[in-house]
C-alpha cells in the first residue's frame, strides 16, 4: 500500500517515492530524502495540529533517534520548505514552527490522504476500483499525472542530487534563518574563551558542565571564529552533539554541528 497526500488540491506527496510534486506543472518535482519524508509524512498526517520535536525525531530516525542533533533535525524540515516553494513557486509558509513546542502543517491548507495500490494510467477507467466517487477522483488526478513524470533514471537522479546536498549540509556552515533555536538552550558561562549553552532537555551542574568540557576539549576548539556553543549530551552524557556559531541573531547566524564522543 501506498500513501498519497493530495495538498491544496495542487500539491501531491507521494509517499513510496518520497516525492512531492505539482499538479498545475508536473515539470515541477522534488524528491526528498528518507528522513524528511518521514518528518513530512508525519507533520502532513496530524492535520494543522503540533508534532513535537521528540515525535518528529521518532518518525524520522526511527530507534536511532537518541543519536540525532537538533541541528540534524532543522536541516530536514528546511529542505521540506525549499521542497515547497520550489514546487508550488511561491513564498507561502507550509510548515509553521511553534517556538518550544515542535511544528505543524499550515492548517490553511487542505490535506487529503489516500492509502492505495500503484496505480497506472490504463486504470483511469477499471470498474474495478470500489471506492467513493471524490476519492477516485482524487487519485486519477494525483497519482497519475505523477506516475507519468518520475521514470526511472529521472528518479535516480533526483534520488543521488538530494542525498549530495544532505551530506554537503550536514559537513558545511549552514545559517539558521527559519529556526530560532536558542531558546531551547540555557547559559552555562564562559570556558576557554567560547560562551557555553546546555540543552534544557538535560540536567548538567556547573561541575557536571565542566568535567565535560575539560573531558572534551574539542567542543571549546576555535572559539575566536565560532564563540558560541550549544550542547546536547546523549546517552549518560558519553556522546555530545553541539552546534557552533557566531551570533545569536537567527537572521545572521552562521552555525557548524560537532560530534563527540567519550570512552565507555
Amino acid at each position: 500500500m501506498n500513501t498519497t497526500f493530495l495538498i491544496d488540491g495542487r500539491l501531491v506527496f507521494h509517499r513510496e517515492q518520497n516525492a512531492l510534486t505539482s499538479l498545475v506543472q508536473p515539470d515541477l518535482t522534488e524528491i526528498l530524502n528518507e528522513p524528511c519524508a518521514r518528518c513530512l509524512e508525519a507533520l502532513l498526517a496530524a492535520k494543522g495540529n503540533i508534532v513535537s520535536q521528540a515525535e518528529l525525531y521518532k518518525a524520522g530516525w526511527g530507534e536511532s533517534y537518541k543519536d540525532v542533533s537538533p541541528n540534524t533535525l532543522y536541516q530536514n524540515i528546511l529542505l521540506a520548505r525549499k521542497a515547497f516553494k520550489k514546487v508550488a513557486d511561491s513564498n507561502e509558509e507550509f510548515i509553521i514552527t511553534v517556538p518550544r513546542q515542535g511544528f505543524r502543517f499550515n492548517e490553511t491548507m487542505p490535506v487529503t490522504v489516500s492509502d492505495t495500490s500503484v496505480i497506472s494510467v490504463t486504470d483511469k477507467n477499471s470498474s474495478e476500483l470500489q471506492r467513493p466517487v471524490d476519492d477516485t477522483e482524487s487519485l486519477r488526478q494525483t497519482v497519475s499525472p505523477l506516475l507519468l513524470r518520475l521514470v526511472l533514471p529521472v528518479s535516480v537522479l533526483f534520488i543521488l542530487l538530494a542525498a549530495l546536498i544532505f551530506i554537503f549540509a550536514s559537513f558545511n556552515y549552514v545559517a539558521s534563518r527559519d529556526d530560532d533555536f536558542t531558546a531551547d538552550f540555557t547559559y552555562a558561562g564562559k570556558h576557554s574563551g567560547c560562551e557555553i549553552y546546555i540543552n534544557k532537555r538535560q540536567t548538567l551542574s556547573d561541575v557536571e558542565t565542566e568535567q565535560l568540557l575539560t573531558i572534551l576539549p574539542g567542543i571549546t576548539s576555535g572559539c575566536s571564529r565560532l564563540p558560541l556553543r550549544f550542547i546536547t549530551p546523549y546517552r549518560n552524557h558519553l556522546s555530545v552533539f553541539y552546534l557552533s556559531c557566531d551570533s545569536t541573531e537567527k537572521a545572521d547566524r552562521i552555525c557548524s554541528s560537532g560530534y563527540q564522543r567519550l570512552s565507555e
